[in-house]
């Protein structure tokens, strides 16, 4: 005969097992989520810087006069931007190629220095317009994405007019 007496609130063991192996599936999830939820906003990070800089280029050629802006597009010349701290750099317009990588800092430490980089790649492509006094503009860049494992790509086109409102 048992002579302890029988416990009905206790938890036996196979319940703790269970119990631990649920609560490990859950937090296995759980954890799974987070990572995929970081990498998914950094990697909007990089697609938003990527598109903010761009957009600076694009910025950059607006502010050059049309018929100088025209000009260089015939001849297939360069354009020179400003794009850090002074530091110029000059972009081959309609040369098919990509200039660059560029390292462009996305991420700092306490005291202000950059510790993670983006690279970067741009081409620019400037057409007269067949039949408008226009130019189209093309701007292809590019940027790495370590989380999808490779480079992503996008394109912005503008057109701009000689025309003169009155």
């Amino acid at each position: 005969m048992n002579s302890y007496p029988k416990s009905t609130h206790a938890f036996t063991l196979i319940e703790v097992v269970i119990a631990i192996f649920v609560f490990g599936l859950l937090s296995a999830g759980i954890i799974s989520a987070t990572v995929q939820a970081r990498k998914m906003s950094e990697a909007n990070v990089r697609e938003a810087t990527a598109a903010a800089v761009a957009s600076g280029f694009l910025e950059q050629l607006y502010s050059i006069d049309y018929t100088v802006l025209r000009q260089r597009a015939l001849l297939n010349g360069d354009v020179s931007f400003v794009i850090r701290d002074g530091a110029t750099l000059e972009i081959p317009l309609n040369a098919g190629d990509f200039t660059g990588p560029l390292r462009i800092p996305i991420g700092a430490n306490e005291s202000g220095d950059f510790i993670v980089f983006m690279d970067f790649w741009i081409e620019i492509e400037i057409r007269q317009s067949a039949n408008l006094p226009s130019l189209e503009k093309t701007l292809v860049y590019r940027w790495d994405d370590p989380f999808s494992g490779g480079v992503k790509q996008k394109t912005i086109t503008t057109v701009r007019s000689s025309a003169t409102v009155n």
